[in-house]
């Protein structure tokens, strides 16, 4: 009966430790748009630039993000800034930067950090200090 109740436990330890490292992925898309703080763009009626995807993984309060863009201006530099929402409003600048392609496309990947009691995630695309700006809606974080 040891051997089974050792076996047992080592199940139970192994399904927890599988469950304590579980990630979640959530994705929104961009949009030209104005904005709140708890819900990114406002306006989604619009045309779609692309999306806004993070994964995070249970326990820990970095999150895995990525921005993929189309039809944004061709060969131009943009900054991505992260907020979050919940208990304040706060907005992580210049978290990532890309530049376009001939198409307006580009791909870019970072991290940022999930502030406690903030609920949900958006970011703002810019290019310099320019009305070149595009918007997602907010996505959930720490969950």
């Amino acid at each position: 009966m040891k051997p089974l109740t050792f076996i047992a436990a080592l199940a139970g330890a192994l399904a927890l430790a599988v469950a304590a490292s579980a990630s979640q992925s959530f994705s929104a898309s961009i949009y030209h748009s104005g904005y709140t703080c708890s819900g990114g763009a406002t306006d989604t009626s619009g045309q779609k630039y692309g999306t806004f995807a993070v994964t995070e993984t249970h326990g820990s309060q970095i999150v895995d993000a990525s921005v993929t863009v189309d039809d944004l201006y061709a060969f131009r530099a943009y900054n991505v800034s992260v907020t979050e929402s919940g208990h304040a409003c706060l907005t992580n600048s210049n978290v990532a930067s890309f530049f376009t392609d001939k198409g307006g496309k580009a791909v870019v990947h970072f991290q940022f950090w999930a502030h406690t009691g903030e609920t949900s995630a958006w970011v703002t695309i810019r290019h310099g200090l320019t009305n070149d700006i595009v918007r997602s809606t907010a996505v959930p974080i720490n969950r």
